[in-house]
């Protein structure tokens, strides 16, 4: 869904670390291989994804896990955009 401006959320259940990396990177290739035309302008899509998941120090409080995926998307963008990275 929707998650502010420009940035969306994607919550996968039952899926691990790895297994979250690899369809975030789905969705990034999927959305790269798309073309946008419009009034005789093209543009490439990208995006940089932001992969967390779950871990004890989070306890019951969701938002520290929507932090530690912001700040991989922001680490993403920082390390040249167009790419998945993952919370270590």
């Amino acid at each position: 869904g929707r998650f502010g401006g420009e940035e969306f959320i994607v919550i996968l259940t039952d899926s691990n670390a790895e297994q979250a990396f690899e369809t975030a990177e789905k969705i990034r290739m999927a959305l790269a291989d798309e073309t946008i035309v419009k009034d005789n302008y093209t543009v490439q899509v990208t995006t940089s994804i932001g992969v967390a998941t779950y871990q004890t120090h989070h306890g019951e409080n969701a938002l520290l896990l929507l932090d530690d995926a912001d700040s991989a998307m922001y680490e993403a963008k920082k390390q040249g955009r167009n790419r998945t990275v993952a919370v270590e």
